[in-house]
């Protein structure tokens, strides 16, 4: 977390005010110490990043030189609620999040939504898949030099990209900017014959000459020397087109 804040050329205070927690919350992040869940959220977002879950959260199924695998044997649901403060944060369920367990929690409002962290990030990627199960509207969040990808599987989804709003149905998909308020909500009432829609939301970070293709913006790369190669900028890449 120190190197995404170094890459941003930003000090300790400066990343707090940005991501909007204290220092002494940004200190706590980078000595690997515990924090809230939703202030690590945070600060993850003012970076670009995505931010790690429980211990091994990452591990893939399977791997090789040039590829990592997940089977569906080593799907792991995390329950999202949103607090007070309007932030999400992940919680454990006493119980084993199956189908029907999901369904009670989601249709008492004891969650918003569910989330499968798709963990086959290899060392060099920019993306950050996940499979998201929507019962009620999501935390709205921003992330600066990143864009979303959204492919719905199943039922619709309204999707807010800054002050616009539009629903996305299965089969379908789109991409919009997510430096303004972003957030996710049913289109239809969950019920039997409208079950939660199910959607592949993937985060990528626009790929301009300011941004580190795995860690976000380079602010002070050249103080990094490891990080030099990392710098140049792929064969044939384009500038990105914001929708």
């Amino acid at each position: 977390m120190r190197l995404n804040r170094l890459l941003k050329g930003w000090k300790g205070s400066e990343a707090a005010e940005k991501a909007g927690i204290s220092k002494n919350t940004v200190r706590r992040v980078e000595a690997g110490l515990a924090v809230h869940d939703s202030n690590l959220a945070k600060l993850c977002r003012a970076y670009g990043a995505v931010p790690d879950g429980p211990t091994g959260f990452w591990m893939p199924s399977a791997r090789g030189n040039n590829f990592i695998l997940q089977t569906n044997q080593d799907h792991t649901w995390l329950a999202m609620r949103i607090l007070a403060s309007g932030d999400s944060e992940v919680f454990r369920s006493d119980k084993e999040l199956t189908d029907k367990e999901r369904n009670r929690l989601g249709r008492y409002g004891l969650a918003s939504h569910f989330s499968i962290p798709l963990r086959v990030r290899r060392e060099r990627s920019r993306f950050a898949p996940f499979l998201l199960e929507i019962y009620g509207k999501t935390d709205v969040s921003k992330a600066a030099d990143c864009e979303r990808f959204i492919y719905v599987l199943s039922g619709r989804v309204i999707v807010q990209a800054g002050d616009e709003f539009f629903v996305v149905g299965e089969g379908e998909a789109a991409t919009f900017d997510t430096s303004e308020a972003t957030s996710f909500a049913p289109a239809d009432p969950i019920d039997a014959s409208h079950p939660a829609p199910r959607a592949l939301v993937i985060v990528l970070p626009y790929p301009d000459a300011n941004v580190d293709p795995v860690l976000g913006r380079r602010g002070v790369a050249e103080d990094i020397p490891l990080l030099k190669k990392r710098r140049t900028k792929s064969k044939g890449q384009r500038d990105p087109v914001k929708p």
